[in-house]
């Protein structure tokens, strides 16, 4: 019976799904394997390429936010893609992850926290996750949020008022033509 078991969990293993992107072939984390067909599907309708994941918390107050953030996006001829919006699995953590696993770019929204915090904590889990993968990323801090860490700190992000938030537009797609002309030469 061991034995049999040991097979099955090999094979289960042997068996992980992997995602073809343009760019490279990403092995999936094992809370993703069997998830492969629903990142596919949806990258057939939002192509990998264009995709921007947008790190933000999620609030009735910060909605005209996301709407800013998605406008510049789209008129940098990107997808924004919104965790919430993307329907990939049934479960809030799986599916944020295969949401930003499908997108090439990011842009981290640091605005004000809530109560007793410094920062989100999901919004740094996920930047986190994107620098790990490498993936471009716009960091966009709140005039009205004192500092970052200093591990965000390092990377370099561009200072937001919130009273104008119409100037997100601009330096979203101002971000978003650099990166998109940025080409890298793979390593040899």
């Amino acid at each position: 019976m061991t034995q049999q078991l040991m097979l099955i969990e090999r094979h289960m293993y042997a068996e992980a799904g992997v995602i073809k992107l343009p760019d490279r072939t990403l092995a999936l984390p094992k809370n993703l394997v069997g998830h492969q067909q629903g990142m596919e599907k949806f990258l057939s309708k939002n192509s990998y390429d264009k995709n921007v994941f947008i790190m933000m918390k999620y609030r009735d107050h910060n909605d005209h936010i996301a709407t800013i953030i998605s406008t510049g996006v789209k008129a940098a001829g990107k997808n924004p893609v919104l965790a919430k919006d993307a329907r990939i699995t049934d479960e809030l953590a799986t599916n944020v992850m295969a949401t930003l696993l499908c997108c090439k770019y990011g842009i981290a929204l640091f605005d004000e926290p809530e109560e007793a915090q410094q920062i989100n904590p999901n919004v740094a889990y996920e930047l986190g996750i994107m620098h790990f993968l490498d993936r471009k990323c716009l960091l966009l801090k709140s005039k009205n949020l004192p500092s970052l860490q200093s591990d965000i700190l390092s990377k370099l992000y561009v200072p937001y008022d919130p009273a104008r938030p119409g100037d997100i537009i601009t330096v979203v797609q101002r971000w978003i033509e650099s990166v998109a002309d940025f080409v890298e030469v793979p390593a040899s």
